[in-house]
């Protein structure tokens, strides 16, 4: 017997919003996303506070502000309370993430809309799972069946299958097609040459992004390269480089890969410092470190 599936972009679908959906499977709704940035404005959010008391499930894909931004505003003064998940990646660095933004709020400006206290009990509220570890939701909805798979791009981040037993979801945005530095690749590539892999190749409904679709990237390799000739070419002439970046996400590449070119000449060793400077700095190295296997 088929089911009736609805898909409604809450905010993310036409431009470059924060992502924040609702897909309803018969008479269950699952939240996809619930991000938000530092603005904390738009009619995004307007329209998650008439429809977060409703949401039986909410599922968080990202360690960042695009995926996790609105989450503990949402728990705390919208209502959203009902069952999270996230792999156990994003659950620690999404926690960390959103304790860096509350801080940073409050230290620049008059900000009541959630504050450390409300990050904590937010993402204590989410469980978290571990790749390819199939969860039933709770109560009525327990013939609904959620899975988190790799999707590279960030450390913990997730492509989700969601299955009723008549119908396949699979929910897949910001994934990685490529190996990077510190991440595997995403689950839709983990067949022999590139092929996709087999569970993932048929859902009923697809719910992706074509945000780059258009876009002619240059390889690893070579933006990598570019990015560290341009750090080189300011430090040679002795000046300093400031590189603002997410505090819990890509934070993790971009120190990767400076740590690994900084030693390699000594001139640069000897007349400046590498320093990663974050109100959650060395929590953020500390989380990393327990979650290196999430990084192979």
């Amino acid at each position: 017997m088929s089911s009736t599936l609805q898909f409604t972009a809450i905010s993310g679908a036409h431009n470059e919003d924060a992502v924040c959906y609702l897909l309803e499977i018969d008479d269950a709704r699952i939240l996809l996303d619930c991000g938000s940035y530092e603005d904390y404005s738009g009619e995004g959010l307007a329209r998650l506070q008439r429809i977060a008391r409703q949401v039986d499930a909410v599922l968080l894909s990202h360690p960042d502000m695009a995926h996790v931004g609105a989450y503990p505003l949402a728990y705390a003064k919208y209502g959203l309370t009902c069952p999270a998940y996230a792999t156990q990646a994003t659950h620690m660095m999404g926690a960390l993430c959103m304790q860096d933004a509350s801080k940073t709020l409050a230290a620049r400006e008059e900000f009541t809309l959630f504050n450390e206290k409300d990050v904590e009990a937010a993402f204590d509220n989410v469980t978290p799972l571990q790749y390819s570890q199939p969860k039933a939701l709770p109560g009525r909805h327990s013939h609904i069946v959620v899975t988190a798979h790799a999707a590279g791009h960030t450390i913990g981040g997730t492509i989700w299958t969601i299955n009723n037993g008549a119908e396949d979801v699979l929910y897949a945005l910001d994934y990685n097609h490529t190996k990077e530095e510190h991440l595997r690749r995403c689950s839709l590539m983990e067949g022999a040459e590139g092929m996709l892999s087999r569970r993932l190749t048929k859902p009923t409904l697809l719910i992706t992004d074509a945000l780059n679709a258009t876009y002619n990237l240059a390889t690893r390799k070579k933006r990598v390269e570019c990015f560290l000739d341009s750090v080189g070419a300011v430090v040679k002439r002795g000046g300093n480089v400031l590189i603002p970046v997410d505090s819990a996400a890509r934070v993790l590449e971009i120190a990767y890969v400076l740590n690994e070119w900084w030693p390699r000449e000594r001139s640069r060793r000897d007349t400046h410092a590498l320093c990663l400077l974050g109100g959650s700095a060395r929590k953020m190295r500390s989380f990393a470190q327990s979650l290196v296997g999430w990084m192979a």
